[in-house]
């Protein structure tokens, strides 16, 4: 699992010491891994790899309750990959192979990735890869309706369940592992009131229909909020998405539009990443300068002056 670590937007000139205080943790946790990113929104930060969600989070923790870092961490992700045309011309392969990872250099067309920025073009792709994990739950046998619901709606396929005593079930699942870091165990703790408990064990790759999902602000989508996701969950997370983000902003001064947008042929060059939907609106208070002070009447192009001003600050 990956996410990347910037810190918080008043510590921005504290990086070294940022830097200092992840690498501290790292020496008594060799299964973190490091490297160096940047983001136009937060600055310079730290790409970290972890062992799983769970993982992450004491991390995250202990970094804030150890070194009293505040730090604003992206949406965990983990590594895809994809299996190239063979007939692709070599102006293109040089293209997709900057930044990516080459699986075997024994077959040079198939590449490993992890961000959405780094996301191959569909009209590139013989097909797309996702790893399966082995999932083993044990729960009170009372909440196996729940978790059988929890697991599905995360495309897992059940195995099998064995008794284990003392009222308690153990289940299997194959699931695809990007599933498993999106809030999974918060979701499995809450349906089984804390008695459940899991762990994976990684499998094999599998075929996957992969695309981009990118949330916009006012037209502008925004680099740490795209995610790659599976085609056929990709609408209900973005239209979740825009509604969460839009109820959790704080009232505005200017009217802001937050779409979603999906798509498996991204064009970086153009800024291309899909058709929106799902706009939401947070709410928004703008002082009433349309109004003529000597007459009270609407002037209209002292109106559309304003709503101008406020979008290029955007």
């Amino acid at each position: 699992v990956y996410a990347s670590f910037f810190p918080h937007t008043d510590n921005k000139g504290r990086i070294k010491e940022f830097e200092k205080s992840v690498d501290s943790l790292i020496l008594n946790d060799p299964a973190v891994t490091s490297a160096r990113t940047s983001s136009p929104a937060f600055g310079s930060g730290l790409r970290l790899g972890f062992l799983g969600q769970l993982h992450l989070e004491v991390f995250s923790q202990r970094l804030r309750d150890d070194f009293e870092t505040d730090v604003i961490v992206t949406s965990p992700s983990t590594s895809f990959r994809a299996r190239i045309n063979d007939s692709i011309k070599d102006k293109n392969y040089n293209t997709i192979r900057q930044n990516k990872t080459l699986v075997n250099p024994d077959d040079p067309f198939v590449f490993e990735f992890e961000v959405a920025e780094d996301f191959i073009p569909k009209k590139f792709v013989k097909e797309y890869q996702e790893m399966y994990s082995l999932l083993t739950i044990i729960s009170p046998v009372e909440y196996s309706p729940v978790i059988l619901k929890a697991v599905e709606e995360r495309r897992g396929s059940y195995l099998s369940s064995e008794e284990i005593g003392d009222g308690r079930l153990i289940f299997k699942y194959e699931i695809p592992h990007s599933e498993t870091i999106r809030n999974f165990h918060g979701v499995l703790k809450g349906a089984t009131s804390g008695f459940g408990s899991f762990e994976l064990e990684e499998l094999d790759w599998r075929p996957a229909e992969l695309v981009v999902l990118s949330i916009s602000i006012n037209s502008k989508v925004v680099p740490e909020l795209q995610m790659i996701t599976h085609k056929h969950s990709a609408e209900a997370l973005g239209r979740k998405l825009t509604k969460e983000f839009a109820d959790l902003l704080p009232m505005q001064d200017h009217r802001a539009a937050i779409s979603a947008h999906i798509t498996a042929d991204p064009d970086h060059s153009r800024g291309f990443w899909g058709s929106a939907f799902g706009t939401k609106s947070p709410n928004f208070k703008r002082e009433d300068t349309t109004r003529s002070k000597a007459n009270k009447k609407i002037d209209l192009q002292r109106r559309q002056k304003k709503i101008k001003a406020e979008k290029e600050r955007l």
